[in-house]
Formats: structure tokens, C-alpha cells, sequence
């Protein structure tokens, strides 16, 4: 079995290996260390794999913030949001389940936009 999938017996839900953007911070510790970039590992309908800059400590509340491969009428990006709870985690992948997730609109950034003068040449 692949490092970062969970067999489908373990929880009952299918897996989905899948590679995206994220971004993570923790939520409601003051002094915990700041958050950091990765890319997901999988996903299930329960929780998500990624793998990050270091170790986290389970138990940690985080927000994840997945870039989604679709956009919303074809033209507008969109975010996942999951908030969870770090379940396991090592220095090369971190695993989340979920408590709560959502779909955002993501703000184009100057540097993506289809339209930035730097595109055009």
C-alpha cells in the first residue's frame, strides 16, 4: 500500500490519492509554531494526507486550505477548507480528520490572473 493511504477497511470510506496545494495553520493555540506549505497525499470523505515541512503535534486543531482543481463557472477558483484534528503525523506526512469543510471562492492574485501583463508576452 502506497505511504499516505488508509485501507478502505480501516474506515470504511474509499481513498482518493490526489496531489494539490496546501496551506495550514493552527487554530486556537497562541503559542504554537506558524503553519507552513504542503501537498495533499489523499483525501477521503473523513479526513485528508499531506505532507508538510515537519512533524505536528496530534491533537493540534488546524485549517487547511486545499486549492481545488475546478473552478466555479469555469473561470473562478475555489479553495477547500477543512478544519480537523491532527490524528497522526511524522516528518514527511500529517494526517487530518475532518470536523468541518467547506468550498471558497479563491481571490485571483495578480501573479495567476489569465490577464496579468506578464502573461500576455
Amino acid at each position: 500500500m502506497p505511504p499516505g493511504t488508509v485501507p478502505k477497511k480501516a474506515t470504511g470510506l474509499r481513498n482518493f490519492p490526489i496531489v494539490l496545494d496546501v496551506d495550514f495553520h493552527f487554530i486556537g493555540r497562541r503559542r504554537q509554531k506558524a503553519g507552513g506549505l504542503g501537498k495533499t497525499v489523499s483525501m477521503t470523505a473523513a479526513g485528508v494526507v499531506f505532507t508538510g515541512p515537519r512533524e505536528l503535534p496530534c491533537g493540534s486543531n488546524v485549517e487547511l486550505s486545499i486549492r481545488w482543481p475546478a473552478k466555479l463557472n469555469g473561470s473562478v477558483p475555489l479553495q477547500l477548507i477543512v478544519r480537523g484534528r491532527v490524528v497522526s503525523s511524522t516528518k514527511d506526512q500529517t494526517m487530518v480528520v475532518m470536523r468541518k469543510h467547506e468550498f471558497r471562492t479563491q481571490a485571483l492574485s495578480r501573479t495567476m490572473s489569465p490577464l496579468a501583463p506578464d502573461r500576455l508576452n
